[in-house]
């Protein structure tokens, strides 16, 4: 799944940016999608991989999603600017609230992501490194490592 999304990105580079040479195009799609493998050819630990990452929107007491500028859902199709926490072409209330979310995750010891405005890390690599710490808690997670998990709670689908 994460080569899919990774592909893809880089589709919507080339779209965007013809010009860009495929080592540029790679390096720029880093940005919303972590590659599984780096350009080097090197083997890349997604940060989602690892479970210490997630993806955070706020909704009201209705259910509905506070006012980011765009959901999370949006991504591959807004422009990559919109994703950025500090986007200056949001509203006063988008700004506020994208704001008060990454000041809640980070009094929690999360690492805000530069590039996406939901995306939290805890454990993994990309924390590790804007943490100051000088390796990661987490590595990959595994299917058989997801399946055992879940045998030992009892998890039906296991």
């Amino acid at each position: 799944m994460q080569s899919l999304l990774f592909d893809q990105e880089k589709r919507r580079v080339r779209e965007r940016s013809p010009h860009l040479s495929p080592e540029a195009v790679h390096a720029e799609a880093t940005a919303l999608v972590s590659p599984v493998v780096h350009w080097d050819g090197t083997k890349n630990t997604p940060p989602h991989s690892t479970g210490g990452a997630v993806d955070v929107e706020i909704v009201d007491g209705h259910g509905k999603v506070l006012d980011y500028g765009m959901e999370i859902r949006d991504w591959s199709v807004v422009e990559p600017a919109l994703c950025a926490p500090l986007c200056p072409s949001l509203t006063e209330a988008a700004r506020c609230n994208r704001s008060q979310l990454a000041q809640l995750m980070e009094r929690e010891g999360f690492a805000a992501y530069e590039h996406e405005w939901w995306h939290f890390s805890y454990g993994d690599q990309y924390w590790a490194h804007r943490k100051g710490h000088s390796v990661a808690q987490y590595g990959s997670c595994t299917l058989d490592m997801i399946f055992a998990a879940r045998a030992t709670k009892g998890d039906p689908r296991a």
